[in-house]
């Protein structure tokens, strides 16, 4: 019963690490093949989501294997709304990447905001996904929040949240050869916070566009203030 569960779980960390891989291709959006890049990645995204019609309740019911693989992704507190609540994040997630890349392609935005994008990648696939587990196993500091869009309070831990917190820094970290010294501690200084506020206060389910909108604003907000500290 555990090993369709995992499966499950370990495809949808697959695809989030697959698409990471593939956006960080197109990370320079002045190359000629941004464009072909997005396209690919676009075409992707659509068989990835096609993949989620498996769990439609009259096929994942003639399937033992699919019915129980639903478990791993099929939580309380979103019935009768888990696939709605699944498609749409998955679909605002990339619509979020995909815009940002395709801004940055066209130079409507600067080309530093997508290069920044791995902060964002690192917190949704490591740190958000590491969160609750270890919230749920570690998390003895327990506090209420009230989400985005609703009036639910969820009980989220401090320890969770500083998971989060970390992987934000790491990321910037990983980022520290293409920052100033000032653009460092900038960085340092605002995503980190902003992206462990983000996933407190994301919507059940809809933590991942969340702390990618929130990303965005602040990729935004960074370049124009990194260009004051230069």
């Amino acid at each position: 019963m555990v090993a369709p569960t995992a499966i499950v779980y370990i495809s949808f960390e697959i695809q989030d690490v697959n698409s990471w891989c593939r956006q960080l291709q197109v990370a320079q959006p002045n190359s000629s093949n941004s464009f072909t890049s997005i396209l690919a990645s676009l075409a992707t995204d659509l068989v990835c989501l096609l993949c989620f019609l498996a769990f439609w309740r009259p096929i994942r019911e003639r399937s033992k294997f699919l019915s129980t693989a639903f478990m791993a992704i099929d939580r309380p507190e979103d019935r009768p709304f888990t696939l709605t609540w699944l498609v749409t994040s998955f679909i605002a997630t990339q619509a979020v990447i995909t815009l940002v890349y395709y801004a940055g392609a066209a130079h409507w935005i600067s080309p530093r905001v997508p290069q920044l994008m791995l902060i964002a990648f690192i917190v949704s696939c490591i740190g958000d996904a590491l969160a609750e587990p270890i919230g749920v196993r570690f998390g003895d500091n327990k506090y209420k929040t009230r989400a985005l869009f609703t009036d639910k309070t969820y009980v989220r831990t401090w320890e969770g949240s500083a998971c989060v917190f970390l992987s934000a820094a790491v990321a910037v970290a990983l980022l520290d050869a293409k920052l100033t010294g000032p653009e460092f501690a900038l960085a340092m200084g605002m995503f980190p916070i902003a992206l462990t506020i983000a996933e407190a206060k994301a919507p059940h389910t809809w933590d991942q566009p969340i702390i990618f909108i929130v990303w965005a604003a602040c990729a935004m907000a960074f370049v124009p203030l990194a260009a004051m500290l230069a």
